[in-house]
């Protein structure tokens, strides 16, 4: 009988074996070997660059790679997002060393993209910098220089660098960077462009606090006051939130557990929740089994009970995180454990300072 079919049957879970059983059962383990292994090979290869380095082909497949198909959203769901981000980096480059001109259009096209997710591996730590962040910043800059209008991709772009500097502990550099965006800015009288203004000047708040005595004065979920100070003599990590905020719920096993092995150290965390009212974050963190303090600046407020404080502190959104020393001092900001680098991060200035 033809071995073709042979194999066929025993994959399916033929009832009828054709081949004598010890050999239908050593077929079948290599068959289900040679099955693992072409699928690890096929989602290797799902990363791999094309065999067609033309532009055309390579912008494509970067298309494919930022989520622009259902099959690139699926990476992205399962994790998958640094070998994307290394994929479209390498693609980028490929382009580059391409002797192929491109279009205006298809040049911004790329630079746009090796921006945010080169921004991503050097924030994940895949990319040394520098000289890796400083030409990302030049690039960033310049990308938004020759825009003619302030666009959402020139914002994704800002945004990215922001978010990497601030990360990584840049403060100054990332203040210096606002500082050249909002100059381009003053050029755009639209709305668009002034909103995101007033989103730097909340951030430049923000980047003051490092280095500065922590001020914090407000009242708990229960309604009795809270001070900061209070607390002078531990390690603080104020940690904002929202209850609808999927990568603040995946940062609460690893939270819980820092806090467990910690505390007794003299490790604290305070949890401030944006967007809900008081009612509804005593009830999630009782569902989260949250058990460190909750703020709540104001009980009677129906929507978000937190929204001044956040802005008085330049909180733009969530998961975001304060980390304070036994001092009271400032040390770092957006320390968040929502990958095993950052969990890394958040324990090893737990060393430090307890």
């Amino acid at each position: 009988m033809n071995r073709n079919i042979t194999m066929h049957r025993i994959r399916m879970g033929s009832i009828r074996t054709v081949l004598a059983p010890g050999i239908a059962l050593t077929v079948g383990v290599i068959i289900l070997v040679a099955d693992a292994v072409n699928t690890r090979n096929q989602q290797d290869d799902q990363f791999a660059l094309p065999d067609d380095r033309s532009p055309a082909s390579l912008l494509s497949f970067i298309r494919e790679m930022d989520g622009s198909t259902e099959q690139a959203k699926n990476f992205l769901e399962s994790s998958n997002f640094t070998e994307v981000a290394q994929a479209v980096v390498a693609a980028c480059k490929a382009i580059d060393d391409s002797a192929s001109t491109l279009t205006e259009q298809q040049q911004r096209e790329v630079d746009y993209f090796r921006i945010i997710y080169s921004g991503y591996l050097i924030f994940d730590g895949s990319l040394e910098d520098p000289p890796e962040l400083s030409d990302l910043i030049d690039r960033a800059m310049a990308f938004i220089d020759q825009a003619t209008e302030f666009s959402t991709r020139e914002q994704t772009v800002s945004d990215s660098i922001l978010r990497t500097l601030e990360g990584r502990g840049s403060y100054q550099l990332a203040a210096k960077f606002a500082v050249g965006v909002n100059e381009f800015l003053e050029k755009d009288d639209s709305l668009k462009a002034q909103s995101y203004r007033q989103q730097l000047e909340q951030l430049q708040t923000r980047l003051r606090l490092p280095g500065q005595l922590m001020q914090l004065a407000t009242k708990r979920l229960s309604g009795e006051p809270f001070n900061i100070t209070d607390l002078r003599g531990k390690v603080v990590l104020i940690e904002f939130y929202g209850t609808r905020c999927k990568p603040c719920i995946a940062d609460f096993p690893a939270l819980r557990r820092i806090y467990a092995d910690n505390r007794d150290s003299g490790f604290e965390i305070v949890g401030i929740c944006l967007g809900a009212p008081a009612a509804r974050i005593s009830k999630f963190t009782e569902e989260h089994e949250l058990p460190w303090p909750q703020l709540c600046d104001d009980i009677t407020a129906s929507l978000d009970c937190n929204k001044e404080l956040a802005d008085a502190l330049g909180i733009q959104a969530v998961p975001s995180t304060i980390l304070i020393d036994r001092s009271g001092v400032v040390r770092k900001l957006g320390v968040r454990p929502l990958s095993p680098n950052l969990t890394q991060d958040l324990e090893t200035q737990l060393d430090k300072l307890l």
